[in-house]
C-alpha cells in the first residue's frame, strides 16, 4: 500500500497525504489484516493503471473505485480474482467502451460492473463489440452501471445473452437509446433504472408480467407518452414505480391497482393523467378509491397531474404507512379534509399547495406528530392559523403564503423548538 500511495497524487487534505497507517486511509477496507477494498475517488487520486502496478498484489482485494481520469484497462487486472465490485466511472475512455473488458477472463466472481460517463456531451457508445461480447466472460454478473453509454443492440439481443439474462440490476442514463421490448422481460431483473434518458413513444410490452421479478422500476425523466403499459399493473412483487415528468396521457382504471399491493413508493407526477373507479366504471378525474389497494404505499405522488374534485375521506383510512403525500399543483377543490392532519401522526411530508382548497385549516389536536413540513401555499383558504398548530411539535417547514387568511402572525408557533420556516 506504501508503494503505491507513491505512485498516485492526492489532494493535499487527503489522509493519505497526512498519515502512514493505511488502514485508517479514507477508502481504505481491511478484514483481518487484509486490503479487502480500494476506492481511490475518495480522495480525488489520479493515476494511469499502467503505473500502479502495486495494485495487483492486493490479491484479496473484493471491491475496486479506479481513479478518476485513467485511460487504459492493464491486462493484470485480470489478475484481482476475488473482485466482486469494479468502478470505472469517468475513465478517459473515448469513443467505443474498450474492448480489453473482454479479456478480464478471471473475473469470475464479479458481480457489480460500472461503467458510468457522465461527460454526456462525449458520450461512449457499446456497438462493435456489443455489450454480450464484453461481458461474456463475467458469468456472476448481477448488476450493471451504464449511465452516458449508447448501448445499441438488436431487437432480441438482451433475451439472447447468457450474461445479461441473469443480471438482476440495470442502470442506463443520458442516453440515445431506444428501450428493446426485450430489457424489460429479462427474466432475472429486479431493478431497472432507465431514467433522464430520451426516450420517447410508449413502454414495451411485458410477454409475461405475472413472471417479472422486477422490484425497482424507474423511467421518470423521459419524453414517454400514451397509456400507461397494462403489464405493469401485473408486476406483482413491485415495491417502488417511478413514471413521473414524462408526457403519459392515460385513463387508469382504479382495479389496476389490485395487483401492486406491495408498492411502497408510486411517483406519477408530471404527466396528464385521469382515474375510473366504480361500479358503472364512470369517469372521474381524481382516484377516490386508488388508496384502497395501495395500503402498503409510503411515498405517494401525484403532483401536476390536473386532478379536480375533493379529496375524498378514503384517503385516511386505507393509508397506514403513508409518510410522503404529495398532490400539490392540481386543481382540488373544497375543505381539506381533519381526517388528512390526523394522518400526520405517520405522514413527514404533506403538500397540498397550488390548489383550489378553501375554508380554513382544521383545527385538529394531535399527539405524537411526526409531520415536519405543511405546505398550503397558493389555494384559498380563509380564516386563521389553529393554535392546534402547537402541537406539532416535529415541525420544520409551515408554508401558508398566497392564501385568503386574515390573521395577526401565529406569534404562539415560536413554541415549536424544531420550527425553521415559516411563510404567510
Amino acid at each position: 500500500m506504501l508503494r503505491l500511495k507513491k505512485s498516485l497524487e492526492f489532494n493535499e487534505n487527503s489522509n493519505w497525504a497526512q498519515r502512514s497507517d493505511c488502514y485508517v486511509w479514507e477508502g481504505v477496507t481491511c478484514n483481518e489484516g487484509l486490503v479487502t477494498g480500494l476506492d481511490l475517488r475518495k480522495n480525488n487520486s489520479t493515476g494511469d493503471l499502467t503505473n500502479i502496478s502495486t495494485i495487483f498484489n492486493l490479491k484479496y482485494l473484493q471491491s475496486l473505485n479506479l481513479p478518476y481520469g485513467f485511460a487504459n484497462i492493464p491486462s493484470r487486472l485480470g489478475e484481482l480474482t476475488n473482485l466482486r465490485y469494479l468502478n470505472f466511472t469517468d475513465a478517459r475512455f473515448t469513443g467505443q467502451v474498450p474492448k480489453e473488458i473482454s479479456h478480464l477472463t478471471k473475473l469470475s466472481k464479479l458481480l457489480t460492473l460500472d461503467l458510468s460517463w457522465e461527460a454526456f456531451d462525449q458520450p461512449l457508445k457499446m456497438e462493435n463489440p456489443n455489450l454480450g461480447f464484453l461481458v461474456q466472460n463475467l458469468s456472476q454478473l448481477q448488476e450493471l452501471y451504464l449511465d452516458g453509454v449508447n448501448v445499441l443492440v438488436t431487437r432480441n439481443e438482451f433475451v439472447q445473452d447468457p450474461i445479461i439474462l441473469n443480471a438482476k440490476s440495470l442502470r442506463v442514463k443520458h442516453v440515445w437509446l431506444g428501450i428493446p421490448s426485450s430489457l424489460i422481460a429479462l427474466p432475472a431483473l429486479q431493478y431497472l433504472l432507465l431514467s433522464i434518458n430520451h426516450f420517447v413513444g410508449k413502454i414495451p410490452k411485458h410477454p409475461n408480467p405475472s413472471t417479472s421479478l422486477l422490484e425497482i422500476f424507474d423511467l421518470s425523466h423521459n419524453n414517454l407518452e400514451g397509456p400507461i403499459l397494462e403489464s405493469i399493473f401485473e408486476f406483482g412483487i413491485l415495491k417502488t414505480l417511478q413514471l413521473s415528468f414524462n408526457k403519459f396521457n392515460d385513463t387508469i382504471r382504479g382495479h389496476k391497482f389490485r395487483g401492486l399491493g406491495q408498492l411502497q413508493t408510486l411517483d406519477l407526477s408530471y404527466n396528464n393523467l385521469s382515474f375510473s373507479f366504480g361500479t358503472n366504471d364512470s369517469m372521474v378525474t381524481y382516484p377516490p378509491m386508488l388508496f384502497n389497494y395501495l395500503s402498503e404505499t409510503q411515498f405517494l405522488s401525484l403532483l401536476n397531474n390536473g386532478l379536480t374534485g375533493d379529496i375524498p375521506e378514503s384517503i385516511c383510512n386505507e393509508f397506514t404507512n403513508l409518510v410522503v403525500l404529495d398532490l400539490s399543483n392540481n386543481s382540488l377543490s373544497g375543505r381539506i379534509p381533519a381526517c388528512i392532519l390526523q394522518m400526520s401522526q405517520q405522514l413527514w411530508i404533506l403538500n397540498l399547495q397550488r390548489n383550489n382548497f378553501s375554508n380554513s385549516i382544521p383545527d385538529v389536536v394531535l399527539v405524537n406528530c411526526t409531520l415536519k413540513t405543511l405546505h398550503l401555499n397558493g389555494n384559498s383558504i380563509q380564516g386563521g392559523v389553529p393554535k392546534s398548530l402547537t402541537n406539532y411539535t416535529t415541525l420544520e417547514i409551515l408554508d401558508l403564503g398566497n392564501n385568503n387568511m386574515t390573521d395577526n402572525f401565529p406569534f404562539f408557533l415560536m413554541s415549536i423548538s424544531t420550527m425553521r420556516v415559516v411563510v404567510m
